[in-house]
């Protein structure tokens, strides 16, 4: 009889932490989602598809000046750790072209859906370095319409 009182003190007491642990766990992020930082150095690689357009390419010399850099590299697959310049081709009907800039503390892409929209996203991604010194926000950019917040 006086084992099975301690188990069951011990089975009781594993069952309170690990209670009081899991309480811990939602308060800290309740979301369950990991944090990022708001702002992040760009990854110091500029990268563009093998045989980019001389729109890409111009492009991918520009953010590489804007970033302190000398130049770009041509790759036939996205590398990941770099600022990814790219463009689609994506523009439905109805609808219209735009660009989404993804940025992420090991890269950036750069997606454009036509020429005419990568100056732009060039624009908005060289705007955003000068206004967080150097550094870009971490999330989503565009110029394509969102959906308001719900909650």
């Amino acid at each position: 009889m006086h084992r099975s009182v301690q188990t069951m003190k011990l089975l009781t007491s594993g069952t309170i932490i690990g209670g009081m642990l899991a309480v811990y766990i939602v308060a800290a992020d309740p979301s369950g989602q990991k944090t990022a930082p708001d702002f992040v150095a760009p990854y110091p690689i500029v990268a563009v598809p093998t045989g980019a357009t001389e729109a890409q390419k111009a492009a991918a010399s520009d953010i590489a000046a804007a970033m302190g850099d000398t130049g770009f590299v041509e790759t036939d697959v996205n590398p990941v750790c770099c600022v990814w310049i790219e463009i689609t081709g994506w523009t439905p009907n109805p609808g219209g072209g735009g660009y989404i800039i993804v940025n992420q503390p090991g890269g950036s892409i750069i997606s454009a859906s036509d020429v005419d929209q990568l100056r732009p996203a060039v624009e908005r991604f060289k705007k955003s370095l000068r206004a967080h010194n150097g550094l870009v926000p971490v999330g989503l950019l565009t110029n394509y319409p969102l959906p308001a917040a719900s909650g």
